[in-house]
């Protein structure tokens, strides 16, 4: 039924279908409550949300329907439980305490905020003592129970209507007769067998006095269970978080995996939360880099690295097809030396491709590359056949007074 806005997903229609409930893409939920005209999740971060029939507990005296989640402010306390009944919700919070709302007053939320069969809308601490603390909480109709310090229950509710639901006989939290003395769910030796502290009804490992608590994926823990932090994960039933290995990284908390490298970067140290990005024109073969040995060139910086790239200079052209593979300006290399014709002084010479003084012999030929006036020096003494009186003498290279010999043999 979707009257009241009590699917959640911004409208008020019927559906036989699952339908997504309205929050932010990316919102991990780890409880949620459903009622029978309204439902309330708790979020990763501890945030309390509710939609359907109002009060939500969003604040002031809003009696107001919600088709979408809206927040319900719990005191700057984390939630970590969220359990909806007939006009009231209650939520456990991380510091053992407990707060309720809804249309029904403080018989309903166990607070002494109103009178009798009051309104009391917005979220209220439930009257405990001493040293309780709410390990969990359930509501139906107009009654409340909780289980206080993993080992009685407590109840409060609409009295004396339903006295005997509740079992006793105030509408603020009290202890139910029935259960009290050990009789069933106390705290006595024969409760914890194993002599760990934890009532063994309500731990995972009753025969180990090592252990008490069996955690979900993402968690861990021996008597208590602590979200994973980043860099790490955990299996289900834990005891130790593990560090992501080297090639995988998460940056989340409280997961039950890590994440390959992408690629194009690396991981190289184990228990990270972040990847190491190769850089530009740079990339890997694959997912699950552990190495900057891994990182390769990607030419055209397209994602897929020139070992897997048909088309390295991302020019149109196929690598087979290219005579100029890693140069997108052109295609073309006529003489196939490895620089492409616009770029060869000398493209139908596969020997010469630079022809730096522009005396139109090319680099690998010419004596003196940068002196235009000269190409050969036949005798090698280190002077250019042009300057050279005697091109064919090493031992020569002037004749100052021109009478045929040379300065160096001339007295």
């Amino acid at each position: 039924r979707g009257d009241y806005g009590r699917l959640g997903n911004d409208g008020d229609g019927d559906s036989g279908d699952p339908v997504p409930v309205h929050f932010e893409q990316g919102t991990r939920v780890v409880a949620i409550g459903v009622g029978e005209r309204a439902s309330c999740a708790v979020i990763g971060n501890g945030s309390v949300y509710c939609w359907g029939q109002g009060p939500l507990g969003e604040g002031g005296d809003s009696n107001a329907n919600s088709s979408i989640p809206v927040y319900v402010d719990t005191g700057g306390r984390r939630a970590t439980g969220i359990t909806v009944g007939g006009g009231v919700i209650c939520a456990k919070l991380e510091n053992g305490a407990a707060m309720c709302w809804g249309n029904n007053g403080n018989h309903y939320t166990g607070g002494n905020c109103c009178g009798g069969g009051g309104t009391n809308q917005n979220p209220t601490e439930v009257i405990l003592h001493g040293q309780e603390f709410v390990t969990e909480i359930s509501n139906y109709g107009p009654h409340t129970c909780a289980v206080i310090n993993d080992s009685y229950v407590n109840c409060w509710g609409q009295n004396p209507i339903t006295q005997d639901a509740v079992g006793h006989s105030s509408q603020f939290p009290g202890i139910i007769e029935s259960f009290e003395n050990d009789s069933y769910m106390g705290v006595g030796s024969d409760m914890d067998l194993d002599g760990d502290g934890f009532n063994d009804l309500f731990e995972g490992f009753p025969g180990d006095p090592f252990r008490s608590a069996h955690c979900a994926a993402g968690s861990y823990g021996r008597y208590d269970c602590v979200e994973a932090s980043p860099g790490n994960f955990t299996n289900s039933g834990d005891m130790r978080q593990t560090a992501c290995p080297l090639g995988k990284y998460q940056p989340s908390g409280g997961m039950g995996f890590c994440i390959d490298a992408w690629r194009g970067s690396y991981v190289d140290l184990v228990g990270q939360s972040e990847q190491t990005d190769c850089g530009d024109f740079l990339g890997t073969i694959g997912f699950g880099s552990t190495s900057s040995s891994d990182c390769v060139p990607d030419t055209d910086d397209d994602g897929t690295v020139d070992q897997l790239d048909d088309d390295d200079d991302d020019d149109g052209f196929p690598d087979e097809q290219d005579g100029c593979p890693l140069d997108p300006a052109s295609a073309t290399d006529t003489d196939g030396d490895g620089y492409c014709d616009y770029a060869d002084a000398f493209p139908l010479d596969a020997n010469e491709w630079l022809d730096s003084d522009g005396d139109g012999v090319g680099d690998n030929s010419d004596a003196f590359p940068l002196d235009e006036n000269e190409t050969l020096d036949s005798d090698g003494d280190g002077v250019g056949d042009n300057s050279d009186a005697f091109p064919d003498d090493a031992s020569e290279t002037l004749d100052s007074d021109g009478d045929g010999v040379g300065d160096n043999s001339d007295a």
